[in-house]
């Protein structure tokens, strides 16, 4: 008989496993990400630079920093909130032309009139502000007293995109794909799958996990066809064969791991939080028994650091997928 073994590998990251898996799925981040939330508080997710901005900022500071499709590389981004209080997002560039001089250019901008759910956009496309003109962009049309935005040009080579009478402008200058703190990269160990005979089917005499548990306290249980059981808690590890005669290991473990005393900042939390979901993930698709997983949270993932939160996550997942 022949016996073919097939074997998984859970691999992630720190942070990339959760940001990969976006930026996977987008071929845009200003369309696809820079939404809902992001638009009321972008400093939450990512650096930006507050009021103004310069085209020597916009080479420095945001040029080829982010995932764009073809039409958006090497225009700037903006996300706004308007005079009377409506919140978007604006793509522009600056332009000189023969007959008009330089030009501050609104390629494309979206405004909404509720955030959380996208209700009533207002799309505005190519806008052209003349040297020191504005834009209210509330009503689409240039100049007025309820203008947001100005082309401040200071002397022909100074110059910035502002925001004016009340509006505020902020503008990202780091990607939600690319984040700037340390990769840190765990792998947990490889675990058997089912093995089959030669005819594709599982061989009944094969030992293989037929349900894995997890207990309010964190221990996990693996349960075999053959009736035999693993409980896995800190510390040690019970065996239990199918005669029902359980033994017991005890071993020593190091010192836990110092985790940073303060919170990270806003950036770091956003993918941070994003990768302890995905954690959190796994664990539902091994236990398949979400009232388990709710009670192990209660019980054993309620620390109020996210560190502290993550680790017991990567523990939890190690116990259960171990050999």
């Amino acid at each position: 008989m022949k016996k073919v073994s097939l074997y998984g590998c859970l691999f992630w990251a720190l942070t990339n496993v959760a940001v990969a898996q976006n930026c996977d799925l987008v071929y845009d981040e200003y369309d696809s990400l820079m939404n809902k939330q992001f638009l009321l508080q972008p400093e939450k997710f990512v650096k930006v630079q507050n009021n103004r901005l310069s085209p020597q900022d916009l080479s420095k500071l945001q040029k080829n920093k982010f995932l764009l499709s073809n039409q958006h590389k090497g225009l700037g981004i903006a996300i706004v909130q308007t005079n009377k209080n409506k919140y978007g997002k604006l793509l522009f560039s600056w332009r000189r032309t023969k007959d008009r001089g330089l030009l501050l250019v609104i390629k494309e901008a979206t405004l909404f009139g509720r955030v959380n759910d996208g209700a009533r956009p207002k799309n505005l496309k190519n806008i052209n502000i003349k040297s020191s003109y504005t834009l209210d962009l509330d009503t689409g049309k240039t100049g007025g007293s309820n203008a947001d935005i100005w082309f401040h040009n200071v002397n022909g080579k100074e110059m910035y995109i502002e925001a004016i009478n009340g509006a505020k402008i902020k503008f990202p200058i780091s990607s939600l794909c690319k984040p700037k703190f340390a990769t840190l990269t765990a792998v947990l160990p490889k675990f058997q799958a089912a093995q089959f005979n030669s005819a594709g089917k599982n061989d009944k005499r094969l030992k293989q996990i037929v349900k894995r548990e997890i207990l309010p306290n964190g221990n996990v249980i693996i349960n075999f066809s053959d009736k035999s059981k693993i409980e896995r808690f800190k510390g040690g590890i019970k065996r239990t064969p199918p005669n029902g005669q359980p033994t017991t290991m005890l071993f020593s473990t190091a010192a836990p791991a110092a985790f940073p005393v303060g919170d990270p900042d806003d950036g770091e939390r956003f993918f941070l939080e994003l990768h302890r979901g995905n954690l959190l993930n796994i664990i539902h698709s091994l236990i398949g028994d979400p009232v388990q997983v709710q009670q192990f949270i209660d019980s054993s993932d309620n620390s109020g650091n996210i560190y502290q939160s993550i680790m017991t996550r990567s523990d939890t997942i190690q116990k259960l997928v171990a050999p």
